[in-house]
């Protein structure tokens, strides 16, 4: 974690703003700059044992956010000391001021590409604007190359990197379970234990018994085709849709969607958990439609509901072999019939729509979803 500012240092520069009342107001947005400036260094740590790497990325969503706060938790119990401005941006502080000294700061900087990253990059609109305006001196000047390093999080290469980033080899990450072994090589790439060619050998090394070269070739062809498949990781959880008993919510008749948590372990208890329920807004039943755990939506058609360990009302510790049910809504189509009224909409706009869920489970992302015709068996 970031090292404890050094209060009396920063206090004192703040004093002597304040005493000194002769100041122009350039001297005194100068001041503030070097007091605000000693401040972010003191809150991220100089002198960290620990690979330091600052994560840039835009604010695309609650679900997006959530992934990268995710990432940098896991990077952290992996041995990584990431910055993240969710944790380390304090209120009151210039937050122009942090992402420099953080970018500056860190060994690496993990750019958190996606399309609306991209748009935002190549505008330098916003934060993600003055980010780039920082970083892209530094890919031409004499930083070390490595610095900075793409992390594809959705859409493609070409679609997600800004323009001054798409010559740079990253890590793909996309995916609700993204692909384990880039999450190592990334890892690994952070600690500097990045693989390493093998020796090159003599010819005498290299044909050993055999006489020719080839001879030697179809001997570990022969042998490796004999390996057996490697054997697969278990999952330690699963996460999927239930539809129950139908029901009704004033005149329209509704049925039950849950979704439940099962752990596939027969000796590991499920201690941490976090399931995102995503629903088409048209279809949520009046009965449903103040659920305690909804979150907000950057989609105006649909609704947003998470619940994990810590939320009222569910098991904080799933234990091996148990299901839960995590959440339980009611959802309905015949109000899209109701002509004339507010709940009136496109019924077969409806049913082309799923109901979706993101969970991860001890660190591991797992998805399902359900799509509205197959709930209604239409």
């Amino acid at each position: 974690m970031g090292g404890t500012p050094n209060v009396r240092t920063w206090a004192a520069d703040w004093v002597r703003i304040k005493e000194n009342q002769t100041m122009n107001p350039e001297e005194m947005r100068h001041n503030l700059s070097i007091a605000e400036s000693r401040s972010a260094n003191e809150t991220i740590a100089k002198n960290s044992p620990y690979p330091k790497a600052f994560l840039s990325y835009s604010w695309d969503s609650p679900e997006h956010r959530f992934w990268v706060q995710h990432l940098a938790s896991r990077l952290r119990k992996d041995g990584v000391e990431t910055i993240l401005d969710l944790w380390h941006l304090q209120p009151g502080r210039d937050k122009f001021v942090f992402m420099e000294r953080a970018i500056i700061d860190a060994d690496f900087v993990l750019i958190i590409c996606s399309t609306e990253y991209a748009e935002k990059a190549n505008r330098r609109d916003g934060g993600v604007g003055y980010e780039a305006a920082i970083i892209t001196p530094n890919l031409a000047g004499k930083v070390k190359q490595t610095k900075f390093i793409p992390v594809l999080r959705d859409g493609d290469w070409d679609q997600a990197l800004p323009h001054w980033l798409k010559s740079r080899i990253g890590f793909d990450l996309r995916g609700a379970k993204y692909d384990e072994a880039q999450y190592r090589r990334l890892l690994g790439h952070l600690h500097g234990t990045t693989a390493t060619p093998p020796a090159v050998t003599t010819r005498q090394q290299r044909l050993g018994n055999e006489t020719t070269y080839s001879e030697r070739l179809q001997r570990e062809s022969a042998a490796s085709a004999n390996l057996p498949e490697p054997t697969p990781k278990p999952n330690l959880a699963r996460v999927f849709l239930e539809t129950g008993q139908h029901g009704r919510s004033g005149d329209v008749n509704t049925v039950i969607v849950s979704v439940v948590l099962e752990n596939l372990s027969q000796a590991k208890r499920i201690r941490e958990y976090t399931v995102t329920f995503s629903v088409p807004r048209a279809c949520l039943a009046f009965s449903s439609s103040n659920f305690v755990d909804e979150i907000k939506s950057d989609d105006p058609t649909r609704r947003l509901f998470r619940r994990s360990e810590s939320s009222p009302g569910v098991a904080g510790t799933i234990f091996a072999g148990d299901k839960m049910s995590v959440f339980a809504l009611d959802l309905g189509i015949e109000q899209l019939k109701l002509k004339g009224t507010y709940l009136e909409g496109d019924i077969n706009a409806a049913l082309a729509e799923k109901v979706t869920v993101d969970a991860i489970v001890d660190e591991e992302p797992l998805y399902a979803e359900k799509s509205i015709a197959d709930i209604f068996s239409v």
